[in-house]
């Protein structure tokens, strides 16, 4: 059939609902786009449909109070949209934080773990002074030399220190070593990579800017000092099976396979970004776990 001969049209039997976005999805993406003109950076990457974001990006910059009016509008039809119980979990969660953002940026007085609990889903509590009481009384008795602790972690860390040239070889080791062991626990995207360029004048270690279509490029802060001892926990972070690995897999099975405009786009100061830091707190553990980690970096990596 034409079908058969039609590249376009193959595309279509086999992923029916790419980059299809529903109304729902549609303004949830504008009024993203709507906050990001009045709070640069709230949106760390974007890779749904680029006239979308055009189209937003000429218009006249919507004020915050239509803003905030929009955003409770798309969450009182939330329940109504019939979406699966996680997808409107998600959602609720998110629109709670962005009106939470809006309300901020128009100057509401909010307390600080008020603003937290709607941005990040979660109920702060102060932690007891006797638990890093006990955390320094364990390290002070573990970590070698005399004095204070802080000098004393300090010129322990030091001895791992290694030059740019250095810490580029040992990076280009780990991921391919990270990735292989990623691929033993979840099926990469096809053609995915990863582009890592040493960069300075950041105000973080490392950074995985999310560039769709399975890639990242993965930025790392030279302006601090290379430590061998943290090198594996930061590609496995931004890398294999953290960020990287996070954003491309969402990108494949939840926007382009299912149309869910939500992951299309990644939006500071809301829950995703606990999920994230979450997934990418925990990355080198589910691909080194038990002691390999110590038998890899001692007996490979140093």
């Amino acid at each position: 059939s034409s079908t058969s001969q039609d590249p376009a049209a193959i595309c279509l039997l086999l992923f029916p609902l790419m980059n299809t976005i529903d109304p729902f999805g549609t303004e949830y993406l504008r009024i993203a786009f709507g906050v990001e003109r009045h709070f640069p950076g709230f949106i760390d990457a974007y890779v749904g449909p680029q006239e979308l974001r055009a189209e937003a990006d000429m218009a006249p910059a919507p004020t915050i109070a239509a803003l905030l009016q929009r955003t409770r509008a798309l969450h009182e039809q939330l329940p109504a949209q019939g979406f699966p119980e996680t997808r409107r979990d998600y959602l609720d969660k998110q629109l709670i934080a962005i009106t939470m953002v809006l309300r901020t940026l128009q100057g509401d007085a909010i307390s600080y773990r008020e603003e937290v609990a709607a941005c990040f889903d979660i109920d702060i509590a102060m932690e007891p002074e006797e638990t890093f009481a006990a955390a320094i009384a364990e390290l002070d008795a573990i970590v070698p030399g005399r004095g204070p602790i802080l000098e004393r972690l300090n010129t322990w860390r030091d001895q791992y220190i290694v030059d740019n040239a250095t810490a580029r070889a040992g990076f280009d080791l780990l991921l391919n070593e990270t990735r292989n062991r990623t691929l033993d626990i979840v099926d990469l995207p096809a053609g995915e990579s990863i582009e890592l360029s040493f960069v300075v004048d950041k105000p973080w270690s490392g950074y995985n800017w999310y560039l769709g279509n399975a890639k990242s490029l993965v930025e790392i802060n030279v302006d601090l000092p290379l430590r061998a001892l943290s090198m594996t926990d930061l590609t496995a972070h931004e890398g294999y099976p953290g960020h990287h690995t996070e954003h491309s897999l969402k990108d494949r099975e939840l926007f382009q396979h299912r149309g869910f405009a939500e992951h299309a786009i990644h939006l500071i100061n809301t829950p995703e970004c606990v999920i994230s830091e979450g997934i990418a707190t925990v990355a080198e553990a589910q691909i080194f776990p038990g002691e390999e980690g110590i038998v890899f970096k001692s007996q490979v990596l140093y």
